[in-house]
């Protein structure tokens, strides 16, 4: 499995996760090889994501779900450039 981690400074963290539930979770989780999404709000107006899929590919093509999301529907809300890594999960305990 792979994981997608994107990290944003956003101005108004509960504004950002209202659109992020109601608009993103919907896209990111029809996407093909989804296994889970999670977004933490990490205060200070840090919030990060974790996007977890089947393939290096999926979990790549996931940020540019993000990216399309983000710049229609929370560009305003985001100070700066997000920072986006992504890499194979290798410890998963559930």
């Amino acid at each position: 499995m792979f994981t997608s981690i994107r990290r944003y400074n956003v101005s108004d963290s509960e504004e950002f996760t209202r659109k992020v539930n109601e608009g993103f979770v919907p896209i990111i989780s029809g996407a093909p090889g989804f296994v889970a999404y999670y977004g933490v709000d990490e205060g200070s107006g840090s919030w990060s994501s974790v996007s977890i899929f089947k393939t290096k590919e999926e979990a790549e093509a996931s940020n540019n779900l993000a990216a399309g999301f983000v710049k229609e529907h929370l560009a305003s809300l985001i100070k700066g450039s997000p920072q986006v890594n992504t890499g194979s999960l290798v410890v998963n305990k559930s």
